[in-house]
């Protein structure tokens, strides 16, 4: 029967719990065991989509980047280029729309959303 990957996940904490707590021979075991698991014990499976890309706004965006003659150039370019969600208020505003729309997920402190809303703001903190 195929492991699942939340298996996975917990035989690595488990295996890090052990070697904080002092049994590293059991934390041995446990790592030995997942470096044992194969794809195929997972079962994953694969996900895919098509998307469609205007190929001249691909040129365009490509261009901004390498037209300098020196990569930290267009490093910089890059770099200065901005994050991909947008504006980090935009953002923000659009993550706290969202928690207004559907506060469910939210309740919880351990609540994947709830982490990433402190790490987003952690991150972005001016």
């Amino acid at each position: 029967m195929p492991m699942a990957f939340s298996e996975q996940r917990s035989l690595q904490k488990r295996s890090t719990w052990r070697a904080v707590h002092g049994l590293a021979d059991l934390a041995k075991e446990l790592r030995v065991e997942i470096q044992a698991i194969t794809e195929e014990d997972l079962d994953l499976k694969t996900i895919s989509a098509d998307v469609q890309i205007d190929r001249a706004k691909l040129e365009q965006f490509h261009r901004a980047f390498v037209e300098f003659d020196v990569w930290q150039q267009s490093l910089a370019a890059f770099g200065a280029y901005g994050p991909p969600g947008g504006e980090p208020d935009a953002v923000e505003e659009q993550f706290e729309q969202q928690m207004r729309d559907h506060p469910l997920p939210y309740l919880s402190p351990n609540h994947q959303g709830a982490l990433c809303r402190q790490a987003w703001r952690s991150a972005t903190a001016r």
